[in-house]
């Protein structure tokens, strides 16, 4: 094999490895009941029946104005955020403290999976 076709293959084959570690996170179980308890019935494309942490911050800003997502702090830290949107005003109030400890995480997903969950507890449903 020359070296032209040794350096395509090395690019495929990083290419396939990055695609790999590009899947869409799934929720927990807990933050999917949870959903469920809150009235999210969108039909999944997952055979667990969970949806990707994308799907369910979408159905939340749509349906309830809840902006959720995740900054860094530190370098290796990260934070969520949660939003509320009032269309009566215009500014949004930020819910819940900015830096608390217990929702320091090491990974975006992380920060964004225990905001998915705090911002569900906001919501009130009555099935």
């Amino acid at each position: 094999m020359n070296k032209f076709n040794e350096d395509k293959n090395l690019k495929r084959q990083d290419s396939n490895e990055m695609n790999l570690d590009m899947k869409e996170a799934v929720v927990s179980f807990t933050t999917a009941k949870l959903a469920k308890e809150k009235g999210f019935n969108i039909r999944t494309v997952t055979n667990l029946r969970k949806p990707t942490q994308s799907l369910l911050q979408k159905w939340l800003r749509e349906e309830h104005n809840i902006h959720v997502s995740a900054f860094p702090v530190f370098s290796n830290r990260f934070f969520p955020t949660i939003r509320k949107f009032y269309k009566d005003k215009e500014y949004d109030t930020f819910l819940g403290s900015p830096y608390p400890p217990k929702y320091s995480k090491n990974t975006y997903e992380e920060a964004l999976e225990c905001g998915l969950q705090e911002a569900l507890k906001l919501i009130e449903y009555d099935k």
